[in-house]
């Protein structure tokens, strides 16, 4: 029997996503870890689904990229801000103690 390490990944991330699908909801915190970084925001792992942190919820003064706070890899607490159950969008905002480790 020949099993596809994509398929085996495939099935754990879904695995978390039900399980993260059942703590989303406008208001919780939640500890992500940063996946990409791209000039409008920083897109978080919650376990399986993706949320969007806008560069304008990263910080109260302006900031020109958001590598300027965030690195790929870095674990951050997260407060969701809005959650489109039926798109499956995640809108994130930047909890007070958001720098985990990096």
């Amino acid at each position: 029997m020949i099993v596809s390490r994509r398929a085996i990944i495939e099935e754990e991330r879904a695995v978390k996503k039900v399980d993260t699908l059942t703590k989303i909801r406008e208001g919780a915190l939640l500890t992500g870890t940063v996946k990409n970084i791209i000039d409008y925001g920083v897109f978080v792992d919650l376990g399986g689904i993706d949320g969007l942190l806008h560069i304008s919820d990263i910080s109260w003064g302006r900031i020109t990229h958001p590598s300027e706070f965030f690195a790929v890899g870095d674990q951050i607490e997260v407060l969701v801000l809005k959650y489109d159950a039926e798109k499956e969008r995640v809108t994130l905002g930047l909890s007070r103690r958001s720098l985990i480790h990096g």
